[in-house]
């Protein structure tokens, strides 16, 4: 409370200094967040930031708890809960390595991937929530033969050939201009999502939460 009293008298005399703690789920945490953090500290050099990494359950929890100040997240949570604003989309996508019989066709069908198995993130990851639910609206349900952590490990066992992966297309550039992963459409699917950015309705905001809002 100390703090809080402190950074609000300073932010009245127009000064956002503090510590601002930011909780991320896996994708924007490493692929959006960096260059907006930069801007921020370019702006507000008195602000010191913490970034936490998790998937967006974990993420929630902390926003929750009072871990963290803000968070973005890959769905959109319990409006009762939280103030969510949309801040970019993106689409999750059917990806293969070189060495996947799908690499190089032109699309696959909903049968081929529902008979098949696939590499997934943990259950609580928002990619594998918003991909299980639009899959499933059309009768197609994800059987993981792998789950991991992270983006970057899925990707890593795609291009060791040990199964295709749902994955985020912004998380994809490097790979696919390198030409180690390939994009394989899936008929009659386009997987959409947002990501957002989310504070609490609980929890008192500070100045340099709602200024990186």
């Amino acid at each position: 409370e100390s703090d809080a009293a402190i950074e609000a008298l300073e932010a009245f005399k127009g000064v956002i200094r503090g510590q601002l703690r930011i909780g991320a789920s896996t994708t924007p945490g490493a692929w959006l967040l960096p260059p907006w953090l930069g801007q921020f500290q370019e702006r507000y050099p008195n602000v010191a930031i913490d970034l936490e990494i998790g998937n967006s359950e974990q993420v929630l929890n902390w926003l929750l708890d009072g871990k963290v100040a803000v968070a973005v997240v890959g769905f959109e949570p319990d409006a009762m809960l939280f103030v969510t604003t949309p801040i970019i989309t993106d689409e999750i996508v059917l990806t293969v390595g070189n060495g996947h019989p799908w690499t190089g066709k032109a699309f696959v069908t909903l049968d081929m991937v529902n008979a098949d198995r696939l590499i997934c993130r943990e259950s609580g990851s928002a990619t594998r929530r918003v991909a299980e639910e639009q899959l499933g609206q059309h009768c197609c349900w994800i059987r993981p033969s792998l789950e991991l952590g992270s983006t970057t490990a899925i990707k890593q066992a795609v291009m060791a050939n040990l199964g295709a992966a749902f994955l985020p297309k912004m998380t994809l550039k490097a790979e696919l201009a390198a030409g180690d992963l390939s994009i394989v459409p899936v008929v009659g699917v386009t997987i959409q999502r947002s990501f957002y950015i989310v504070q609490s309705r609980r929890r008192w905001q500070s100045p340099a939460a709602n200024a990186f809002c």
